[in-house]
């Protein structure tokens, strides 16, 4: 499914149900589908949410917006939107010292 997020369309696969929901976010070049066995064991049980950032798989591409910042903004408008409730970040660790910690873990403590 489309979401409108901050001027781009972003491919996200939200399935299930249950809480906390589960917020999969990939290494840089990664899709959703890096997610999809751990999904399927999970969906069971809980709300899963897996998406494309900005510039991969099915999402738009855009010339800027490209920073650590721009996408921890990017995935915490998804999750404003998306409206799941309480929310768990499963990531894998990759480059820069794991990004920054995900950007200070998405710019600050989430519910």
């Amino acid at each position: 499914m489309k979401y409108e997020i901050r001027g781009l369309s972003l491919n996200v696969k939200k399935s299930g149900s249950g809480e906390p929901a589960l917020m999969f976010l990939n290494y840089w070049g990664g899709t959703s589908r890096t997610w999809n066995k751990v999904v399927a064991e999970l969906k069971d049980r809980f709300t899963t949410v897996a998406y494309d950032a900005r510039g991969w798989g099915q999402s738009d591409k855009s010339v800027a917006g490209y920073t650590l910042a721009d996408l921890a903004d990017e995935a915490l408008s998804l999750i404003q939107t998306l409206g799941t409730g309480p929310l768990r970040i499963w990531r894998i660790k990759h480059v820069s010292k794991n990004a920054c910690q995900l950007n200070h873990e998405l710019r600050g403590p989430l519910a």
